[in-house]
């Protein structure tokens, strides 16, 4: 989120089952948001934010939504902000069902949308003697997506 849109924040314990409800995100033309957590399941919702029931009779049926979720330990983003549903995903190295704190960053503009895991920690840098250009693989820690 930027900065006119924050959130304070906030936290629970949960078995897997515990769920917590906050305001709508709103849309800006540069937004940014980060979700830190820690758990030890390979799949589940991490953050949904959208409609939560179907839409009544001749209501405009809105379809914005963003969700992040672990599937098979690794994240996993579907937003849509009215273009279309983009799925984002990163294989990172391993997975974050460790027990150990992880943070997912998720950047969006009106061109694209971005996903960072762990603030990219994973990056793989090869610097070669041979005086080649550094490399650099950022492929385990993020990925961007532009929008149709």
């Amino acid at each position: 989120m930027n900065a006119h849109l924050s959130l304070l924040t906030d936290g629970f314990i949960s078995s897997g089952k515990g769920w917590a409800w906050y305001p709508p995100l709103e849309l800006c033309e540069e937004s940014h948001l980060s979700v830190e957590f820690m758990t030890r399941k390979p799949d589940g919702v991490l953050l949904y934010n959208g409609p939560i029931v179907p839409p009544e009779k001749d209501e405009v049926l809105i379809s914005d939504f963003i969700a992040l979720e672990l599937a098979r330990s690794h994240p996993r983003l579907l937003i849509d902000f009215g273009s279309g549903t983009l799925e984002l995903k990163v294989q990172t190295k391993n997975g974050l069902d460790d027990g150990g704190w992880h943070r997912v960053d998720v950047f969006w503009t009106r061109e694209d949308v971005r996903m960072v895991v762990d603030f990219c920690r994973e990056a793989a840098v090869m610097e070669h003697e041979d005086g080649t250009p550094t490399e650099f693989d950022d492929s385990a820690c993020q990925v961007r997506r532009r929008k149709n």
